[in-house]
């Protein structure tokens, strides 16, 4: 981040980048939490990184899959806590509401590695389930939610040493997992506002989850709805404070014949997002979520 009158500026300058690289963030070790002396040298790192550069943020990790509510192990100032879950779709659901009652006043949370790996195939849609109903929970808290980022991203077929990963290739080919396509439709549908969404649902099995957003820029309300019953569910959707609700939108549903289906190189789209209009909207319209689904719903609303 330094000038190139600063040592590490020169050495920047001479691999070829003039310009700092305006680095906001620094992790200090990964998963080193349980280690005696991670407190200690955690705070030598942190003081000398402040001291030199106060405007980047400091990152601490801390022993998350052990516990549903990690805490901060050391008396020392952290800005932000990455916390790492690998779990069961089943886990993943029953957390939605994971950091719905985090403490507001502590430090910011970066979920930097997370991923159903229990029961997950080689990256079946089910397990894409369980990490899109969490998913819902970590944009309703993005207050305190700052970063995710699914883990591990990238595998070659012939030589993995993880399972499952987003992404899986040869030499010549590649596929998205069904996990990746949730990890698209989430984050290529971003709004600027979470917006509050009020669901009332009747009768057996889980309910919908659900978060909304606003996309002021193109004057859109997001809704991201995950069904992760047997059976169709069919709300009544019943915009309040908009003024204006176009008529027609857009659905994105992600959908399979059954839970443990799986993309391959040889079927690299068997489950993968379909796009369809939405029509007759208004402010309040009714919408059928297929059984085992996620839906993101695009409507005009101002």
């Amino acid at each position: 981040n330094g000038s190139e009158e600063t040592y590490w500026g020169q050495q920047r300058v001479l691999n070829g980048h003039p310009e700092p690289f305006h680095m906001k963030f620094i992790e200090i070790g990964n998963e080193n939490f349980y280690h005696p002396s991670y407190g200690t040298r955690y705070r030598r790192f942190y003081d000398a990184i402040k001291a030199a550069h106060p405007e980047i943020q400091i990152i601490g990790n801390v022993a998350a899959w052990g516990t549903d509510s990690p805490l901060w192990p050391f008396e020392h100032p952290v800005d932000i806590l990455d916390e790492h879950y690998y779990r069961s779709p089943r886990w993943f659901i029953n957390h939605a509401g994971h950091y719905d009652a985090y403490e507001r006043s502590g430090p910011q949370i970066y979920l930097g590695e997370y991923a159903v790996t229990e029961g997950a195939g080689q990256g079946n849609f089910v397990a894409a389930l369980g990490e899109a109903a969490f998913m819902t929970g970590l944009e309703r808290n993005s207050d305190i939610v700052k970063m995710a980022s699914y883990a591990p991203l990238l595998a070659n077929i012939n030589r993995k040493t993880w399972n499952p990963d987003a992404i899986v290739f040869d030499s010549s080919r590649a596929f998205g997992t069904p996990s990746y396509y949730v990890q698209q439709m989430f984050s290529q549908n971003i709004g600027q506002f979470v917006v509050p969404v009020h669901y009332q649902g009747e009768g057996d099995g889980d309910p919908l989850y659900i978060v909304g957003n606003r996309d002021v820029e193109k004057g859109d309300l997001i809704l991201k709805v995950v069904n992760v019953n047997p059976f169709e569910e069919t709300a009544t959707v019943t915009i309040s404070g908009a003024s204006l609700v176009g008529a027609q939108g857009s659905a994105l549903v992600l959908a399979a014949k059954n839970l443990l289906e799986e993309n391959s190189l040889e079927q690299s789209e068997l489950v993968a997002p379909v796009s369809k209009p939405l029509v007759q909207l208004g402010q309040s319209f009714s919408y059928t979520f297929p059984p085992y689904s996620v839906s993101l719903l695009r409507i005009p609303a101002q």
